[in-house]
């Protein structure tokens, strides 16, 4: 996500079109953000977190994929459709952490390990802002840097789905009213 949060305006302004619709593009994504987060939430509690994670990553693959289409091809149609496929993605991974970190290490141990998890996923975000950069200085293009990002997000939707259910495991934690 550090693409985005970083380079997603420029990237967007380079392809010709105005500080307007690209903050509307903005505005888009945050909506849909919220919109994402609260149906995945609510679709995993009922079938599970391995299916609506690995959509969720599927959908970010799906987001980058249009960015490279819409460096090849600007239209309104693909950047919007890039935004809303991003947003639909964007904070549902967060509910999706922090409920898995639950079911795995029941709620006495889920602050302790989601803090962990989101602080690695703080410094990959960092990461991924500053390799597109680099990627960037030396070609004059984010194409490269959106492939990688289709490739990530596509092989980490795989990997969801091969290692199996996590969500109905049996805990060997202490429940709370012990």
């Amino acid at each position: 996500m550090g693409f985005v949060h970083v380079h997603l305006i420029p990237y967007v302004h380079d392809m010709g079109f105005t500080h307007l619709t690209n903050a509307g593009a903005q505005f888009i994504l945050a909506l849909v953000s919220i919109a994402g987060a609260l149906l995945t939430g609510r679709v995993s509690d009922r079938i599970g977190r391995r299916w609506p994670m690995a959509v969720t990553f599927t959908w970010r693959g799906l987001a980058y994929f249009l960015l490279v289409l819409l460096g090849l091809y600007p239209s309104y149609w693909l950047l919007y459709a890039a935004v809303i496929c991003m947003g639909l993605s964007w904070s549902s991974t967060v509910s999706l952490l922090a409920t898995s970190c639950a079911d795995l290490y029941g709620r006495r141990g889920q602050g302790s390990v989601f803090g962990i998890v989101f602080g690695v996923m703080n410094w990959s975000s960092t990461f991924g802002a500053w390799v597109p950069g680099v990627m960037f200085d030396y070609s004059a293009s984010y194409q490269s840097a959106l492939y990688l990002n289709v490739m990530v997000a596509w092989v980490a939707s795989g990997v969801i789905l091969w290692i199996g259910e996590w969500w109905h495991r049996p805990q060997d934690v202490l429940s709370p009213a012990v």
